[in-house]
């Protein structure tokens, strides 16, 4: 998708109706040129979009951002939107090996993760929207060993987070977090140690809409749906996430 495209998305993401004469603004597109931006999107996006008066609306919200967006949720982060990329946690490591400084309130969110990794080698790929994903560095001036609580700290926090936006996840040992059986998310935490500094990459991806290609999966919106609940936007997850770390 072209950065038009992703404007668009980002646009319409909350889930609220705007008009195309608003929409085309802040596209950088005229309005007649919409529908053939929008008929570009990917399949699973598509068909979620409904029209009526000049008013366009997604059916459901999702996991997409804009550069402001994000910086709007993560106050005291620099911050980094990529589109796709393998795996938010590498593009944080590979900057700590060059200046292991810079990456502490290091914050990298990516729309499609394509190789993510979780425990034992496992691949957490993400589709467009459907999963908030992002990584993020924190430098400690202590050794490795000495972070061995960190992932229950950082479990413990989502739990909290989640649970101030009523999602009643749980934390399941030692990086799941989950919904009775069914998986909502994960953690992955990466060390790197140099010039006696230790950083800790923290990555984090949460179902932030139902998954049609992973079985025994929950999302955020789904868990909304079921309990009748008016949803929060991806925004309003990361900003929570984010506070509670």
């Amino acid at each position: 998708m072209q950065e038009a495209h992703w404007r668009l998305l980002a646009a319409l993401s909350d889930g609220l109706p705007q008009h195309v004469s608003q929409l085309a603004r802040q596209v950088g597109e005229k309005p007649q040129q919409l529908n053939g931006l929008w008929l570009k999107m990917p399949g699973h996006i598509r068909g979620l979009l409904r029209q009526h008066d000049g008013y366009w609306r997604l059916i459901r919200p999702l996991a997409v951002f804009s550069a402001q967006s994000l910086a709007a949720a993560a106050p005291g982060f620099s911050v980094e939107l990529l589109h796709r990329h393998p795996s938010s946690n590498d593009v944080i490591l590979a900057q700590a090996k060059q200046n292991i400084a810079s990456v502490h309130r290091r914050l990298c969110l990516v729309h499609e993760q394509t190789h993510g990794r979780g425990r034992q080698g496992r691949n957490w790929h993400s589709r467009i929207g459907e999963c908030l994903t992002f990584s993020f560095g924190w430098v400690f001036d202590m050794p490795q060993a000495q972070l061995g609580a960190l992932s229950l700290v950082v479990g413990l926090a989502c739990h909290n987070a989640l649970a101030k936006l009523n999602v009643a996840a749980q934390v399941k040992w030692p990086n799941d977090l989950v919904v009775g059986r069914d998986k909502l998310g994960g953690i992955l935490i990466e060390t790197v140690r140099t010039d006696g500094k230790t950083v800790a990459v923290v990555g984090i991806g949460i179902n932030f809409v139902l998954p049609k290609e992973v079985e025994n999966a929950a999302s955020v919106q789904a868990l909304f749906q079921t309990a009748s609940q008016k949803g929060v936007s991806a925004v309003q997850l990361l900003d929570s996430l984010l506070n509670e770390l």
